[in-house]
């Protein structure tokens, strides 16, 4: 679901995890600019602020959560972000040409390597299948 807020850089896109967890389990997406600022405050600031966002559509009395996870994937030096992405003007072809073996000895994985599935879970997924199969030949 998407939600506009009035002000710029809150919480826009959640998602409900309940059909394929059974559990109450809603994820929240920033990206860009927001992805970036939301790493600096504290946990319990983020969570405060998604949840003021995601009360104005619903009801003031939506619960907190009982538990959270926060990624500062911009952070991590071994990720510098979360998804791939192919810009405007960039060839069809290049998550192909990132998934190429080198000297059948290196294999590629992830959701930049994926061809139609690029910047997603099941991108990671698929891609890992992919090359577990070029690996076995």
């Amino acid at each position: 679901m998407e939600y506009l807020p009035e002000k710029h850089g809150e919480s826009t896109e959640w998602e409900s995890f309940v059909q394929a967890a059974r559990k109450p389990v809603l994820l929240s997406f920033n990206a860009g600019d927001r992805g970036r600022a939301i790493e600096v405050p504290t946990d319990d600031q983020t969570v405060a602020g998604a949840l003021n966002t995601l009360r104005v559509p619903f009801s003031e009395n939506t619960p907190s959560p009982e538990d959270f996870q926060i990624t500062r994937w911009g952070s991590d030096p071994f990720v510098f972000g979360s998804c791939s992405f192919n810009p405007a003007g960039s060839h069809p072809q290049k998550p192909r040409e990132l998934a190429h073996p080198l000297r059948d000895r290196l294999y590629f994985a992830g959701e930049a390597t994926e061809q139609n599935d690029i910047g997603t879970a099941h991108g990671v997924y698929l891609s890992g299948i992919r090359a577990a199969d070029e690996i076995l030949g």
